[in-house]
């Protein structure tokens, strides 16, 4: 059976064009946050989940980096945005992230890794979570998530 290749075809167009785009915006000089946002979501969408958002560590003060915080995030229609104000405990991403594996979870009231932040993922009604560590000059310094959600606000008021 022939395998129908125009998937892999407009996924290729897709990423050609988020490069571009990408290119153009760094030509253009455009302001870092207002990248971040871009990109953020233009990632989100294009990977079509319900939330995407950026954690970055918090400014190192000499000790240990012991929260992650929101630098950008987007969310869907009908979906709740993670709050700038929302931190992270560094344990979140220390079972992991220091060998630079990504963390898939299907349920992430199952997680051990994530019972430090059960609180804040059951607030925002987080699903399902794929984390990606991001790393500069080997050293961790944040990650990007991608998360669905168990009920949009949309479905639950009947639209």
């Amino acid at each position: 059976m022939a395998r129908d290749r125009s998937d892999v075809a407009e996924l290729g167009a897709t990423h050609d064009r988020f490069l571009s785009e990408v290119a153009l915006a760094l030509v253009e000089g455009v302001e870092l946050q207002e990248f971040l946002d871009w990109a953020v979501a233009r990632i989100g969408r294009i990977l079509g989940v319900d939330r995407f958002t950026l954690f970055l560590f918090g400014a190192d003060t000499g000790k240990a980096k012991t929260s992650l915080a929101v630098r950008s995030s987007w969310a869907a229609e009908g979906v709740e945005a993670v709050p700038a104000t929302l931190t992270l405990p560094e344990s979140v991403v220390s079972t992991r992230f220091p060998t630079f594996e990504a963390l898939v979870v299907e349920d992430v009231l199952e997680e051990p890794a994530l019972a430090e932040s059960e609180a804040a993922l059951l607030l925002l009604g987080t699903k399902s979570l794929l984390a990606v560590p991001i790393s500069i000059d080997g050293a961790l310094r944040g990650f990007v998530a991608a998360a669905t959600v168990k009920v949009r606000v949309a479905e639950t008021v009947g639209v």
